[in-house]
């Protein structure tokens, strides 16, 4: 049996429908972490995450403290500071 890599069975296989499907589940399960556990996935410390959201580590901190759950969508720089 030849060997395939898996970008070209992707091509092959992965539907547009089922690409986005796979996105918005993903994008369901980020925004239902809390934060601290947001930032051990991404292995990414407070004093990182406070330079990158251009806050201090404290606020970092209280926020995980609070366990409240920071929403995605709601937080304009999230994007950046997740794609390093």
């Amino acid at each position: 049996m030849a060997r395939i890599k898996f970008s070209e069975l992707a091509k092959r296989t992965l539907t547009p429908e089922s690409i986005a499907r796979s996105r918005k589940a993903a994008i369901k399960e980020i925004v239902a972490m809390e934060l601290a556990e947001l930032r051990d996935t991404l292995k990414v410390t407070q004093v990182d995450l406070a330079e990158r959201m251009k806050v201090s580590q404290a606020a970092i901190s209280k926020l995980e403290k609070r366990n409240r759950n920071i929403q995605i969508d709601q937080h304009q720089s999230s994007p950046q500071w997740a794609e390093t």
